[in-house]
């Protein structure tokens, strides 16, 4: 039994503000052929998201990828280890992108070696919001993190005549603190030992901090005694 203590916010971006990409993140694209990453105004799950266009009608040899890149992030910094969540859908519910295109979740401390988090390809298409949950824990020791939202374009036949979108929205990385430390037994009434007790006595159990009583199983207490 773990006890959540406290959360705290190391990254929250919703791309509402005016600017994008935000302040400290950043944008980028193999060429002229790629779409820069942008932010569009719509109404859920608030007033704005990030988008990038995964299928381009007029140019459906397309070759090349484009990146969002979040501001630097000191995990390190934090008591518990860190988790990241995000809100992604495509505008159809499917063939939004080729056989062969890619858009992978990333993460770095030198920004030379990515770590793959996620993958999302044409197995993944939804017009319904989805919200991964990644654990962070294995990067903990990251004192100069980024995270990337990479897409990779590959030459696909026509799946349509009209443009298709990746949506990013609510992007956060949340420390958790956790207490792994599980509670002691520190003193009991009766004692261990005790005499003469009434049937009708109640039983305390005092432990070394506190205690949810929704938490406490009746079947891990075991009480012998003998008439």
């Amino acid at each position: 039994m773990y006890l959540l203590i406290s959360q705290t916010p190391v990254l929250i971006e919703s791309f509402s503000g005016p600017q994008f990409p935000p302040q400290g993140w950043d944008t980028l694209k193999s060429g002229a052929n790629m779409t820069t990453w942008y932010r569009y105004t719509y109404t859920f799950p608030d007033s704005s998201h990030a988008r990038q266009r995964v299928y381009d009608a007029a140019d459906t040899l397309r070759t090349g990828w484009s990146i969002l890149l979040t501001p630097g992030l000191d995990l390190t910094a934090y008591n518990g280890p860190e988790s990241l969540f995000f809100w992604y859908r495509f505008s159809l519910a499917n063939n939004n992108m080729g056989p062969d295109d890619t858009l992978y979740i990333e993460i770095s401390n030198d920004q030379v070696s990515w770590l793959n988090l996620m993958k999302i390809d044409i197995s993944s298409d939804t017009n319904v919001w989805i919200i991964p949950r990644i654990n962070l824990a294995s990067h903990d020791t990251f004192a100069t993190a980024r995270i990337r939202f990479r897409f990779e374009d590959k030459p696909n036949g026509s799946i349509g005549t009209s443009n298709c979108n990746f949506w990013l929205d609510s992007v956060k990385v949340i420390s958790y603190h956790v207490d792994t430390i599980p509670p002691n037994i520190i003193n009991t009434y009766p004692a261990n030992g005790d005499t003469n007790i009434g049937i009708s006595t109640n039983i305390l159990i005092y432990f070394s901090e506190p205690i949810n009583p929704l938490t406490i199983i009746p079947s891990a207490f075991n009480i012998n005694g003998s008439s």
